[in-house]
């Protein structure tokens, strides 16, 4: 997946959070609260698998500099 598709699926689900958040927050509304929280955990997971791709292109640039 290229940098374009992710920083767009990021903003997607920042986008529901913050919506999802704010009905939680401002109205009390539990399923709303369960809805945040997943995508967090969405964005959790993205941000994760990102980490680790760009570790391993570290750590393979490191190897062939040497």
């Amino acid at each position: 997946m290229d940098s374009k598709k992710i920083y767009e699926q990021l903003k997607e689900l920042w986008d529901e959070f913050e919506d999802n958040h704010d009905k939680f927050t401002d109205k009390g509304n539990k399923a709303a609260g369960g809805r945040a929280r997943k995508s967090i955990g969405e964005i959790k997971n993205i941000i994760d698998n990102l980490e680790n791709k760009i570790c391993l292109l570290y750590t393979s640039d490191a190897a062939d500099d040497s």
